[in-house]
């Protein structure tokens, strides 16, 4: 299959998600079927090897150099074995390599100098390495070019490129009879092939408790060994293929980011509603070329709310009672209810200074700290007695829409500790990992997670909402967020951060018009996801067909 042909017949996965992840799987799929590179009838059968690699194992064992293994069981029908090429056999891994524990080691034996003692972690993320100056067996080192397995939580296969090591028990090192009858490359792809198919599987976990019996166990496809040569060049191509099309992929995901930007600019920079009109109608019949991807809509999205609360959403109605006179009106009633003992003062909300703004609001608008736009509503109350009751946490709410995406009872969610009481109304906003964005209006009276705020907003309680989704309001959140070890927000942080309050009519008309162009974006969002999904269902079926015997 020549690399025209590769992307002719497979081209389509392109336009999937995870595109390029699912062809390099397709590309692992195809080589251990024998699907990758034509099979030529002058080469040696794989018999012929595979009966040398057990007699020179044998050898070996007479020899002392380990002891016998136990006998495998024979491959029959009941193994659900695919269909070979002509030349190919099927083979036990235990009956083509020694699978070698490695050692586990309690915590004074690992030191700060000496051997690297190599561990899972510093084949995945880890750059913290731990040494040994223990004297062990020549086989519990690993070696530059030796072929090992990671079988705990994260596993896969590997071909070590550092120094000498030992290498810990949830590592196994793959020890060949003999490496000039089996291609090492081409069993570490037989390996990258099989971990893949226990990803998908949704089983992944379960290599946590592989055993050494159940690897030796492995049936492998055991192509010719010119074969297994040509195979491995193939595989290695068409990764690089795959690289290149996917440093392609990154370089236009990167310019239409930046064309996104382009274009938002003029929206988010005009100086009032008709200049954003104007700008908003150069892009307005582009939309089908702009907005292709997911995240080009999570863009617009920002945007529109960016425009609204810089007030260039709609237009201003000079006649309209300015905000100053209703914070003085909410200020006046707060002030009623600290007299009457109903809420305590927010001691937290510090003056306005001119040096805080971010930008001049339009006329008739105002700068106003959160604090002064809620009241913080915290009833803890043990869940036993709400077990009907909805109960919603950060994990309810989809990032940085407003949106109600898991519901359950308080009951289905199994807490037992205290949560705050919520109402109908109020706004739930979640102080872990502040920039995350997690934010609702409660559908119905219940239980939330003590992590999150139940807020009782003092102006259109939409119009707060769109705020605290803003990127003006992130931007703050980000600042304050950096300053902690724990990404958390007190009341004294929230309280404090900045909102532009447009006059009461005008956040109504705000929250109509978000709504409107809202709408616009889910089907945007919708259109994209059908299409996704039509390349996702295309991809698959062709992977059930290459997958079939």
């Amino acid at each position: 299959m020549t690399n025209e042909q590769f992307l002719q017949q497979f081209g389509h996965f392109i336009d999937a998600p995870n595109g390029i992840q699912k062809l390099r799987e397709m590309v692992l799929q195809l080589a251990v079927k024998g699907k990758l590179v034509a099979q030529d009838s002058n080469d040696e059968a794989a018999s012929i090897p595979i009966k040398k690699i057990q007699l020179a194992k044998e050898q070996q064992i007479a020899d002392g150099k380990f002891k016998k293994p136990k006998v495998l069981p024979s491959i029959t029908d009941d193994d659900d074995l695919c269909e070979l090429p002509h030349g190919w056999s099927h083979a036990r891994l235990g009956e083509l390599i020694r699978v070698i524990n490695g050692r586990a080691y309690k915590r004074h034996e690992m030191l700060e100098s000496g051997t690297p003692l190599l561990r899972v972690g510093n084949l995945f993320t880890s750059n913290e390495w731990y040494y040994s100056d223990l004297e062990l067996e020549d086989d519990k080192y690993c070696d530059e070019g030796d072929l090992i397995y990671a079988w705990s939580a994260s596993f896969g296969p590997f071909i070590w490129s550092g120094p000498k090591v030992i290498y810990h028990y949830h590592i196994w090192k793959l020890d060949f009879y003999d490496d000039s009858l089996l291609f090492k490359n081409y069993l570490y792809t037989f390996l990258q092939e099989k971990t893949q198919e226990i990803k998908a599987s949704g089983h992944g976990i379960s290599m946590a408790h592989m055993t050494k019996d159940k690897m030796e166990k492995l049936i492998v496809p055991v192509p010719p060994l010119a074969e297994q040569h040509r195979i491995v060049a193939k595989v290695d191509e068409l990764m690089a293929l795959c690289d290149q099309l996917e440093a392609e992929c990154n370089a236009r995901e990167t310019t239409h980011q930046r064309l996104i930007r382009a274009v938002h600019h003029p929206l988010t920079e005009a100086a009032d509603a008709k200049a954003t009109k104007t700008a908003w109608h150069r892009i307005r019949d582009n939309f089908a070329d702009l907005y292709t991807t997911i995240e080009s809509v999570q863009a617009l999205r920002q945007t529109i709310l960016q425009l609204a609360v810089q007030g260039k959403l709609v237009e201003h109605n000079p006649n309209e009672k300015p905000a100053s006179a209703l914070l003085d009106e909410i200020e006046s009633e707060r002030q009623i209810k600290i007299k009457k003992k109903l809420i305590k003062r927010n001691k937290f909300i510090r003056e306005i200074e001119y040096d805080d703004v971010p930008f001049e609001l339009a006329t008739g608008w105002k700068w106003s700290r959160f604090g002064s736009l809620v009241e913080f509503k915290s009833e803890l109350v043990q869940p036993d007695e709400f077990q009907d009751h909805e109960q919603i946490a950060p994990d309810s709410i989809e990032k940085g829409t407003g949106k109600l995406i898991l519901r359950r009872t308080v009951e289905e969610s199994g807490i037992k500790g205290p949560n705050n009481r919520f109402y109908e109304g109020q706004i739930l906003y979640s102080k872990i990992r502040p920039s995350l964005s997690k934010a609702i209006i409660a559908p119905c009276d219940g239980l939330c997670s003590a992590d999150m705020y139940p807020l009782e907003a003092l102006i259109d309680k939409e119009f707060l909402l769109r705020s605290i989704l803003s990127e003006v309001f992130l931007e703050q959140v980000r600042v304050l967020e950096n300053r902690i070890k724990m990404p958390k927000l007190n009341v004294d942080s929230l309280s404090n951060i900045l909102v532009p309050v447009p006059p009461l009519p005008e956040q109504h008309r705000i929250v109509t018009k978000v709504d409107e162009l809202m709408s616009l974006c889910d089907q945007l969002e919708a259109n994209i996801r059908d299409k996704n999904d039509t390349a996702t269902r295309y991809a698959e079926a062709i992977v059930q067909q290459i997958a079939a015997p």
